[in-house]
Formats: structure tokens, C-alpha cells, sequence
């Protein structure tokens, strides 16, 4: 009787330990998440920074991420040097990808039961910023197009798209790398209620 209530009370401490190095590695993986809060945060200023010095196209609530017909309209005055720039298609398709991989990662967050309502929060709120960077970078791009907005040569075009595929590309990877950290989260959580959950019914068998 004795031995058996030894290697229970040994077991018992096990589970502690592991669950606090758990504990320990998900604080780890909050802590980077956190880190991108700051990173994303830094974007966000100098994003505003290039947003003032030009028009913002409607209102940001009606901008839809497609390269349909009424998009393109406005370029039928511009260069075709400056339409057939890659990189205006190319940064399109960045801040469509980014938009919708961080949408994604809300509703899956929001679904699972293993997270949180603050780290719900979070992602929701981080989600909120990426989205309206992807929507304030692409009036940047939509204006820098559109013959009657802005007046400037050919090359000040290409060099302000430029510049706005550079801001799409680091957001889109921003969100690559966001995701990624949530994955893991959800791993290790998904691991760890699993071993709590087998150490809960080998408990009861006893």
C-alpha cells in the first residue's frame, strides 16, 4: 500500500513538473507573439508617415481586394511603363494574401477553445491592424495609378510602387511569421491537454 501511494505521489509530481515546463515554453511562444506585437506596431507608424502625404481613395470600409475591371479603368491614362509595372500586380496580390491568411487565423483562434479571451483578443486586434495596413497601402498604390490624382513623372510613379511593394512584402511576411508562432501555440496546447487528459485517466483507472 505504501509503494503504491509512493509511486502516485511520484507520479503526481511528474505531471507538475512537465506542466510547468509546458507552462514555461507557452509563456516562450506568448512572449515572441508579443515581440511581433511591437514589430507590427513599428510598421504601423511608418506606414501613417506615408499615408499623410497622400490622399486616401474613399472610405476604407468599401475597398474590395480585387483586380476586376473598375480597378484597372483608372490606369487607361497612365504609361503603359507605369500600368505594366510588375510589381503593382505583385503587391496586389501581397496585401490580397496577407488579408486573407490573417482573417483565417482569426476565425480559427476564435473557434478554439484552447486559447484564451485575452489571446482571442489579441489576434483579433492584430488582425484589425494587418488589415487596415493592407487596405491603407493598397489606396497608396490605387492613387499613385490613377492619372488624376497625382502629378509626377513616370519614374516618381514606379519609385512610390516600389515602394509600397517593399510596405506589402514586409507585412505579408509579418503575418507568414504571426501565423507560424500561433501554429506552434496551438500545438503545444493541443499537446498538453492531451497529456493532462491521459494523466487524468490513468489517475481514474487506479
Amino acid at each position: 500500500m505504501k509503494k503504491l501511494i509512493v509511486i502516485i505521489l511520484m507520479a503526481i509530481l511528474a505531471i507538475q513538473a512537465k506542466a510547468t515546463a509546458q507552462n514555461q515554453q507557452i509563456k516562450v511562444y506568448l512572449q515572441q507573439i508579443a515581440a511581433n506585437k511591437a514589430y507590427i506596431e513599428l510598421l504601423q507608424k511608418g506606414y501613417q508617415i506615408v499615408k499623410k502625404g497622400w490622399k486616401t481613395i474613399g472610405d476604407i470600409k468599401q475597398v474590395h481586394f480585387t483586380m476586376d475591371g473598375d480597378f484597372f479603368k483608372s490606369l487607361e491614362a497612365i504609361n503603359p511603363k507605369v500600368k505594366n509595372y510588375a510589381k503593382v500586380a505583385a503587391s496586389i496580390v501581397l496585401l490580397n494574401s496577407t488579408k486573407k491568411q490573417i482573417q483565417n487565423l482569426s476565425n480559427a483562434v476564435n473557434t478554439n477553445n484552447l486559447f484564451s479571451a485575452s489571446e482571442k483578443d489579441y489576434v483579433s486586434n492584430v488582425g484589425t491592424n494587418v488589415q487596415s495596413e493592407c487596405v491603407t497601402q493598397f489606396d497608396i498604390l490605387q492613387t499613385i495609378i490613377t492619372d488624376s490624382q497625382l502629378k509626377m513623372s513616370d519614374d516618381e510613379r514606379i519609385k512610390r510602387i516600389e515602394a509600397v511593394y517593399d510596405a506589402a512584402a514586409d507585412v505579408y511576411s509579418f503575418v507568414n511569421a504571426f501565423v507560424s508562432d500561433v501554429q506552434i501555440l496551438v500545438l503545444q496546447k493541443t499537446k498538453e491537454q492531451k497529456e493532462v487528459n491521459n494523466y487524468r485517466k490513468a489517475a481514474d483507472l487506479k
